[in-house]
């Protein structure tokens, strides 16, 4: 890690500060030591819902103007709650630092709350409440944990019981507020391109004269040894049962829990772990992990999880398990298992400083739990664990009777539950909610936003990206980024689904069969050599294209790079792992059957496209197209794939541009020429349907679903039409971040949803625009409406001078934060070939959207989002009073 201070403020506040001049970004996060264990029985969730409220303004910035500051600002912004702890951060160019302490100190004391607000927000705290019992995983984990603790706070999960959360009142959470969210009870963390002392100033000037609050009130419950094996089962709708033990284990500063760490990633991290050996090797389950989950103030859990296998008894597998673990314990555990896991985790904190978001985030997590230091030794005492240490732990607290077993057992159709359709809320809950975001997207505004000054991009600082084109027509960019020392290697081959034809599934599956062995080596020594080194390789299948990405210390680039040349030219396609990856796909595919999203959004494009369409496919097919295909048909495809006149790869990292240029040369430079793919034409080919006659609609009924998903299409345009940047700049607007026109109305002023999001994704074909909305079924008509709405105003009136002013600002302010990474880099320069903006698309991109027209971007609003012939499709269930299809 980079060189970290601490400081203390007069006021208690404690503020740690880490330089790192990699990219002209900084982190800024503030965080409180007010998490789920700090409420009380009948009163959960009152930390996530405060989290919730802290957006709803203060007197200088009253609702929305908060938002408007972080969003014109382009700060990616977002906050979260657990159990010790919750965050608030905005990733920022550095030179918006002051601004950003500014408004965060405004919040720390000047929060509203008002129980109007709160009445507005419920709706979408409902609405998460919802998407958490709908998802089998969260369901599964949170019984788990409340069963496993049964007096300390961890208790209830942090989102809180579903009665409590609805019974509480804003006095309940001011008073919260004032007894938390006091200087004394947090600390900054500053991340980034700064100058430690001028940081510092920056936080004494708008924080240091906050006067302290009171102490915290300790936490004085302590969870009694548990005495007992327990177990938990969910029966619920699905396809696939799930399987989960958690074992009790002490708090992050006891040093046991380095031997854990390492006996999680022994047990259950990796294809050379002891879990995927016995368990998914063998065909028990398609998925197992462990980890150790120890990373809090107080005692908490070491997890096993498995995703059974269908056909496969719960039973079994949990035999498979303790047998895995009781071996373990009987015969101590191999040399190179104990190395691999040290290296492993050895290079994540190396991988860790390619990000100053990921570098804040872990000192603050440190930080909230046990102290940051503890993560300045951790590396060393890491090292120190023996073999004997790994067989001490897993017989000490691998044992039945500290352990807690759930069962998620999936009740197919046509089988009895023993739950039911969920009630519709008791009370009439209308008005505005606002929420935080996804980590990838940016922050918004419910109101106009406060003007600031301009923000500066400092991509000027970034070097010069290398283009050569090797003479069997690969095209190689290499860009040096020499601030530590990784390096990221993505490239795509043009073809993907489109080279396909008949045989459905076949590019996700090539690109899951692509690193299970060579003709060289097999599955498990390549997973060997990957995680001994710490280092990764992944292949991935898309309509239009075969991707792979590599990521390794540069002082491994040699063994790596030499490996994913050996795996991309010479994949022996084994029968045996085929089976495996088949029965993983097959799993995916049970899912997606109970995922309301995926039945929505396919059963839309079926509507807008054609059944038969490219783009209204499943990627892994059906399980009659999983049974058709052989290795010998992965082997045809591969060998129309590989055509190196249709592949570009990105270098960017830790290393001189002619050295990855003579490497990539030396390992790719054999590769056989063949014919470019028409991407272009072939795409056009499936995409040049007509939209359908009306606006139809169709609903796929899921039983027992607390949610209703919807997706709404129309043809969108391709990537290298002239009109896609404004296109681009018009879809921002309508929905393509948090607080855009659909999330302001429908979830702020109408609070009908947790999240509505359009989406105009890029291709070479005129891929389908979509809108999706996730809604509580007696809300289903509202949301159509209120979407359909939008989307006409936006046409009918078109976009506001300080609405377009405000969008570019963003789009062009947050750019720097958007290439924080190698892989983020690579990419960009990976489109930048593909669509023809050349090898210097990062230094052009923000004059680009810097020339775009308001007109232009009403001009392609219109194209694009005029309501007519609109499709719509939703999934999940009717069975409520008032639902509509």
């Amino acid at each position: 890690m980079n060189p970290t201070s601490e400081h203390i403020l007069d006021n208690g506040l404690k503020v740690i500060i880490s330089e790192s001049h990699a990219t002209a970004t900084a982190c800024c996060s503030i965080w409180y030591r007010a998490g789920s264990k700090h409420e009380t029985s009948g009163a959960t969730g009152l930390a996530h819902l405060l989290e919730h409220m802290m957006f709803k303004g203060t007197r200088r910035f009253p609702k929305g103007e908060l938002d408007a500051t972080f969003h014109r600002n382009g700060a990616i912004s977002n906050a979260s709650t657990w159990l010790d702890r919750t965050n608030y951060y905005e990733l920022i160019s550095t030179d918006r630092l002051e601004l950003i302490l500014d408004l965060e100190a405004d919040r720390m004391r000047g929060a509203l709350f008002t129980q109007s607000d709160l009445d507005d927000e419920m709706t979408v705290v409902r609405n998460e409440l919802e998407r958490n019992e709908d998802d089998p995983f969260t369901n599964l984990f949170e019984r788990i944990q409340s069963t496993a603790f049964l007096e300390h706070p961890y208790h209830w999960p942090t989102i809180g019981w579903r009665s409590d959360v609805e019974a509480i009142r804003a006095d309940q959470i001011h008073d919260f507020y004032n007894k938390f969210y006091q200087p004394n009870n947090a600390f900054v963390v500053i991340v980034g391109a700064v100058e430690t002392r001028a940081a510092l100033r920056m936080v004494e000037k708008y924080m240091g004269a906050i006067p302290p609050g009171p102490a915290r009130p300790p936490v004085v419950t302590v969870e009694p040894p548990q005495k007992g094996e327990r177990r938990v089962i969910i029966r619920k709708p699905g396809e696939n049962d799930l399987l989960g033990l958690a074992y009790r284990i002490p708090q992050r500063l006891h040093p046991d829990n380095y031997a854990l760490d390492l006996l999680g990633q022994i047990l259950g991290q990796g294809r050379t772990s002891r879990l995927y050996k016995s368990l998914v090797e063998q065909k028990l389950a398609v998925a197992a992990s462990a980890m150790n989950f120890s990373t809090l103030e107080d005692p908490y859990l070491f997890f096993l999880d498995a995703e059974v296998s269908p056909g496969v008894k719960p039973d079994d597998v949990e035999a498979a398990i303790d047998g895995t673990i009781r071996e373990l314990q009987e015969s101590p555990a191999l040399a190179a298992e104990l190395e691999r896991a040290q290296k492993r985790n050895r290079v994540a904190y190396i991988y860790r400083k390619d990000r100053v978001s990921g570098q804040a985030f872990f000192l603050g997590e440190l930080e909230a739990s046990c102290g940051w230091r503890f993560g300045l030794t951790y590396l060393d005492e890491m090292e120190q664990v023996t073999i004997g240490d790994i067989q001490r732990v897993a017989r000490q607290y691998l044992i039945p009777n500290h352990r807690t077993v759930g069962r998620y057992l999936a009740v197919r159709e046509g089988e009895e539950t023993i739950t039911s359709v969920p009630e519709l809320p008791s009370q009439k809950v209308e008005g505005p909610g606002e929420e935080t975001i996804e980590w990838d997207q940016a922050l918004g505004t419910a109101g106009r936003p406060v003007k600031s000054p301009s923000v500066k991009t400092g991509s000027g600082a970034l070097p010069k990206t290398h283009r050569e084109v090797l003479d069997n027509g690969a095209t190689l960019l290499v860009r040096s980024n020499r601030s530590n020392q990784t390096i990221e290697i993505a490239g795509r081959f043009e073809g993907g689904m489109l080279l396909e034809g008949a045989g459905r599934g076949m590019t996700h599956a090539l690109a899951q069969m692509w690193d299970r062995g060579t003709q060289r080596r097999k599955r498990a020594e390549i997973a060997e050599i990957l995680e001994g080194l710490g280092a990764g390789i992944s292949f991935q299948g898309s309509i239009e294209v075969f991707g792979f990405n590599m990521k390794c210390l540069s002082e491994d680039l040699e063994t790596v790079t030499g490996l994913l040349a050996e795996m991309l030219k010479e994949p022996a396609f084994p029968d045996e792992e085929w089976e495996i990856v088949r029965a993983q796909m097959l799993n995916t595919i049970r899912e997606s059957r109970q995922d309301t999203f995926d039945r929505a959004y396919y059963r839309c494009m079926e509507m807008l496209c054609g059944a038969e369409n490219l783009y209204a496919r499943f990627p892994m097919g059906s399980e009659e197209d999983l049974a058709g295909i052989s290795v010998a048909d992965l082997s045809r495809l591969h060998s129309k794939a590989l055509a190196a006149s249709s592949l570009t790869v990105a270098a960017v990292g830790d290393v001189e541009a002619g050295d990855a240029i003579d490497l990539l040369r030396r390992t790719l430079g054999d590769l056989v020429p063949g014919r470019p793919f028409p991407t272009r034409e072939e795409a056009r080919r499936w995409t040049g349907f007509a939209p359908p006659a009306g606006s139809p609609r169709d609903h796929v009924e899921l039983p027992e679903k607390f949610q209703v998903d919807m997706v709404f299409a129309k043809p969108g345009l391709a990537r290298d039409d002239a009109g896609y940047d404004p296109a681009y700049v018009a879809n921002f607007i309508l929905g393509g971040y948090f607080s855009s026109r659909l999330s302001k109305q429908l979830r702020d002023n109408e609070g009908l949803t947790y999240g509505v999001y359009s989406r105009l994704r890029p291709g070479l074909g005129i891929v389908p625009w979509y809108i999706s909305i996730g809604v509580h079924p007696s809300n289903m008509e509202k949301a159509r409406e209120g979407v359909l709405r939008e989307m006409k105003i936006l046409c009918e009136t078109g976009v506001k001078d300080d609405e377009f002013e405000d969008a570019i600002q963003h789009l062009t302010g947050s750019f720097p934060v958007r290439l924080e990474t190698n892989r983020a880099v690579a990419d960009m320069l990976l489109d930048g070939e593909r669509y023809g903006h050349g090898p210097d698309v990062i230094e052009k991109y923000v004059d680009r959207l810097r020339r775009i027209k308001k007109a232009d971007v009403e001009t392609q609003a219109v194209r694009l989002f005029e309501p007519e012939s609109m499709v719509l499709a939703s999934a999940g269930t009717l069975k409520v009073p008032g639902a509509t299809a």
